[in-house]
């Protein structure tokens, strides 16, 4: 302890004895303080102001030795910058003058940079303790033997699971503020030199490698320390998965020494902090916070970042997923950046005017960071190892990750075996993944890993459903709230937020700048929505035509259902009694799509149709007789080599459908739409094409025997038909010329609308005009500051009117309504073409100034 201030002031004596060390006093008062700093903390009561004559760099430093015969040490504590032979011929001067006035006291010289040539020896000689300040803070703790013991945990864990190679991929991250792309080696070499930053964040998703990142470092410091302790600082590694309930620093730091057999004084452990002897790594604090509740996790968190005090640095790896959005990491944790909305959190508010903090992102591996690791891992087959990878649904993508591309590595041995390896298993490991390591984590005390994977399930079927790619977090935690109803208590707001950050964790799950959360890739929310179609199918066969009541699977999603029935058969049968019950709308769309490339994809055939007659037996075997798809939503739909015999496709839409090589014996079409069909090389023996719309369909090669097309417009191509007499087979009366006359002026465009029922017109002196020609009157005239309509076009369903005339304004409007939705202006120069695409969401133009 301090029996005075311990400030230490220089004596007023100004005698020639003391003009020497008065020099550099006021330089060395700091250190004198640190030093006496470290004598109280190895229990010497320290006087720092008693003074020495002549040595006013000086203190004097005592301890009581307790036990029979008790007796106490005295000593005098003299500090120097460098030990010079001009302050070691001054110092051996007052020590004789000194010697009987201090008869009892043992001397000890400490000194900030050592000493020059040979002058320590001769101080010991002169009856002197010599120390150096670097040498003096290593008797505050055994970090030696720490260090000794991670390192032999570190090797032995890059034995077991590198087999001892070095297969550490120098990653690259992203500043916050600027986002610039920088070697992360380098940056966390630059942090630890500068005194600007204290606290170092680095944030990255699941298996980006953040826990790697920080236990590389660690070695590598380990390990410089142990080659030279007095030159560099003591690394001290903490994973934050170990703490499992509200702390404090001390409690943290205690508790992580005794785990390794290592008893510590925290006061000591401290002061090496703040001077800057020992760097501090908290690896996962999202696993730490996740396990208590989010109001503990404020106090936490303070509790963390105050080790970062004086020249102390912080090292700290989260999950990216663990915050709502990026403006509560600029904001609140290094207090910059834009003002946040109400939703920011009372941890961040607190945190919001904190400093000295940098905080950066982990970036996933580049192609070449990939070659790179499967090189390190298997050299003789790394090129083979990666076109494989590149074969596989999507692993090329996911394998950008290092946690899921060392699962890839890992599962390379079982591809050499032709063993089955597939995408749709590949991806139920990494779901499980995240199950068994949030578990061993000590997560899931709100919820259990069954009920996580149902919302997980439920909210990729809804997110489908609704056409979403991604969800904000506020409507997330809304929708976690239909699931409380399966619970005995009911859930508070505080357990809810606990509920999304745990959900949040999920590796597959990433977060954009705006806290809206998607699919890391699209290809995991077509596994997850196949496999919540295939829980249906296999568990509850009540809710399929719940979950088949949607918009329609794309053959994605399909792809992974297949995967995901093979060896189970669930699907086939359900799916076949749908297709021979009455139709229902989405239901009966979705059912036949599932069956048709479920055969494909089983036949390996997804991509190319390399055996026709082998399709269309399987297909035939799939899909039984006499579907009823009556009315039919089928537009755009690929059904190339299906067996569709006796199908019933009445009035159903088949508009630009794929029926080339289908097979249509005894199918009814009639009045279907068939506007750009290809039905070429078909068989449709006895079929009914009676007033079905088959504008611009093709049924070249086809064998349409037997079949009636009475009633139908001859506006498509039939070369090369086989039983098709087409002058009997077609009724000239159905085409009617129909003469209007229904502009002043000069009519420069018109276009027939998509249901036949009206047509549009633009004028040369700029009106657009909708006519109806059922009661031969204007829908509607729209008169805009333009002239000369030049281009005008219509969305498929005919919701959307575009037009343009002279000049490079492009007018957008509702038919319905005429409420014009978009003006658009981006030409330089006469727009000459307009046209939507098919699903309507999209305008395509093109102008006189080549764009």
């Amino acid at each position: 302890m301090y029996y005075a201030t311990r400030s230490i002031e220089p004596s007023s004596s100004t005698n020639k004895d003391t003009l020497i060390i008065d020099t550099l006093g006021a330089q060395l008062k700091g250190f004198m303080t640190e030093i006496a700093d470290v004598y109280a903390l190895i229990n010497f009561d320290v006087y720092a102001n008693q003074r020495i004559e002549g040595l006013p760099n000086s203190f004097v430093i005592k301890r009581e030795v307790s036990g029979i015969g008790g007796f106490t040490i005295s000593a005098i504590v003299v500090c120097h910058d460098r030990m010079t032979e001009t302050e070691l011929a001054y110092l051996l001067d007052k020590k004789s003058h000194l010697q009987q006035e201090y008869m009892d006291y043992k001397w000890i010289s400490v000194t900030a940079m050592g000493y020059d040539n040979h002058l320590r020896s001769r101080l010991e000689k002169n009856n002197f303790s010599c120390t150096t300040y670097s040498e003096l803070l290593l008797t505050l703790l055994p970090l030696s033997e720490y260090e000794k013991k991670r390192c032999d945990d570190c090797k032995a864990w890059i034995d077991e699971k590198w087999e001892g190679k070095d297969l550490f991929i120098r990653p690259n991250l992203e500043t916050d503020t600027i986002f610039e792309n920088q070697q992360a080696l380098a940056y966390f070499s630059r942090w630890l030199g500068t005194e600007k930053d204290n606290v170092l964040i680095v944030l990255g998703d699941l298996g980006t490698g953040k826990s790697t990142l920080a236990q590389f470092l660690f070695y590598d410091l380990a390990k410089t320390f142990l080659s030279d302790p007095l030159r560099h600082p003591a690394p001290i590694l903490i994973p934050l998965k170990e703490v499992r309930k509200e702390v404090s620093l001390e409690g943290i730091i205690i508790s992580h020494f005794a785990q390794n057999q290592i008893n510590i004084d925290f006061n000591r452990f401290s002061h090496l902090v703040r001077v800057g002897k020992i760097i501090i790594f908290f690896d996962g604090f999202d696993e730490m916070a996740d396990r208590v509740q989010w109001k503990v996790t404020q106090s936490n968190f303070n509790e963390l970042l105050r080790a970062g005090q004086g020249r102390g640095k912080v090292f700290l790896t989260c999950r990216t997923h663990y915050f709502k959005d990026r403006r509560e990491q600029v904001s609140l944790i290094i207090g910059k950046g834009p003002r946040l909305s109400s939703t920011e959190t009372v941890l961040y508010k607190e945190l919001k005017q904190k400093t000295g903090a940098a905080l950066v992102y982990l970036k996933e591996f580049n192609k070449d960071q990939i070659k790179d690791y499967l090189r390190r891992v298997r050299p003789e087959a790394y090129e083979s190892d990666f076109k494989k990878i590149q074969r596989i649904h999507n692993l090329e993508e996911l394998a950008h990750r290092p946690l899921l591309l060392d699962l890839i590595v890992n599962s390379l041995p079982q591809l050499e075996k032709h063993q089955d390896v597939n995408a749709a298993n590949l991806y139920a490991i990494f779901t499980n993944l995240w199950i068994d390591r949030e578990r061993q984590k000590g997560h899931g005390k709100v919820i259990d890993s069954k009920l996580k994977l149902a919302i997980l399930f439920q909210l990729t079927w809804q997110m489908w459903h609704e056409e979403k790619e991604e969800i904000h977090y506020t409507d997330l935690v809304q929708f976690l709230k239909q699931f409380e109803g399966s619970q005995t208590i009911k859930w508070s707001s505080d357990v809810l937020d606990d509920i999304f950050r745990e959900m949040m964790t999920a590796s597959f799950l990433k977060r954009d700048d705006d806290g809206n959360f998607a699919f890391m890739h699209r290809s995991f929310m077509e596994f997850f929505l196949a496999r919540r179609i295939h829980i249906t199918f296999s568990a509850n066969p009540k809710a399929i035509p719940t979950v088949l009541n949607t918009r329609r699977f794309d053959r994605k999603v399909i792809f992974f259902l297949t995967l995901l029935d093979r060896g189970q058969n669930k699907l086939k049968e359900p799916l076949k009694k749908i297709l021979t019950q009455p139709y229902a709308k989405n239901i009966s769309e979705n059912a036949l799509q599932i069956l048709y490339w479920s055969v494909r994809i089983g036949c390996n055939m997804e991509d190319e149709i390399n055996d026709m007659q082998l399709l269309q037996k399987k297909t035939g075997d799939s899909i039984p007789k006499g579907i009823q798809m009556s009315s039919a939503l089928l537009q755009e739909m690929v059904f190339e080599g299906a067996d569709f015999t006796e199908a019933d496709f009445s009035g159903a839409d088949l508009t630009r459908a794929n029926l080339n090589h289908a097979i249509l014996d005894r199918a009814d079409l009639h009045s279907a739409q068939m506007d750009g069909v290809r039905a070429e090389h078909i068989r449709a023996i006895d079929a009914n094409f009676r007033q079905a719309a088959i504008k611009k369909a093709s049924f070249n090669n086809s064998d349409l025997t037997d079949s009636t097309f009475v009633g139908v417009f001859k506006d498509a191509s039939f070369v090369n038909v086989k039983g098709l007499d087409i002058s009997k087979k077609f009724d000239p009366a159905s085409l009617q010329a129909i003469i209007q006359r229904v502009c002043l002026s000069a009519v420069t465009q018109v276009q027939v609308m998509p249901d036949g029922q009206s047509c549009m017109m633009g004028t040369d002196n700029g009106l657009v005009l909708i006519y109806r020609l059922s009661d031969n009157k204007y829908a509607w005239i729209f008169e805009d500051d333009i002239t000369s309509i030049k281009t005008i076009t219509c969305s498929n369903d005919g919701k959307l009117l575009a037009y343009a005339g002279t000049g490079t304004k492009i007018i957008v409007r509702k038919t319905q309504t005429g409420k014009t939705v978009h003006t658009l202006n981006k030409h330089r120069h006469d727009i000459s073409g307009l046209n939507f695409s098919p699903c309507g969401k999209y305008l395509a133009s093109a102008s006189l100034d080549h764009r």
